[in-house]
């Protein structure tokens, strides 16, 4: 598969929870800095305190190998107990020209949550590009 094809991938898990429990996980957006090996901060923009659709955030980032980075992530889709979706952009220009347009993502990542008997089947997925990333030359 191709860069230019927009690869993406996905995994889901079956959650014995009620789906606004597992909702107030996902969508507590400061707590990734947690989880994640790269993210170490979040700083949401404009006024915001949380995901909203149209919301945004500047995303603070660190790795060993590469050093630190700061991304803006814009919430593209947002309904409670059900989807939360953003697209993260390269603000700094890091792999090709700096962008603030949505429509020329690094990636794009989403949790979406179905209802199912016990719980709710949680899903993550992750789209690339189109715009360039560490994964394309330039």
């Amino acid at each position: 598969m191709r860069y230019a094809e927009r690869p993406s991938m996905h995994r889901e898990i079956q959650v014995a929870a009620d789906p606004s429990r597992i909702w107030e996980c996902v969508a507590d957006v400061e707590a990734m800095a947690g989880w994640s090996p790269e993210l170490v901060r979040v700083e949401w923009r404009d006024g915001a305190n949380g995901p909203a659709e149209g919301a945004s955030y500047v995303g603070h980032n660190e790795h060993p190998t590469i050093g630190s980075w700061r991304t803006l992530a814009h919430v593209t889709a947002c309904v409670a107990d059900r989807t939360l979706t953003w697209c993260v952009l390269d603000v700094e220009g890091r792999y090709g020209p700096a962008s603030e347009d949505p429509a020329q993502p690094m990636a794009t990542w989403s949790f979406d949550i179905t209802p199912a008997p016990g719980g709710a089947v949680l899903r993550q997925t992750v789209t690339l590009g189109p715009g360039p990333s560490g994964l394309t030359a330039y």
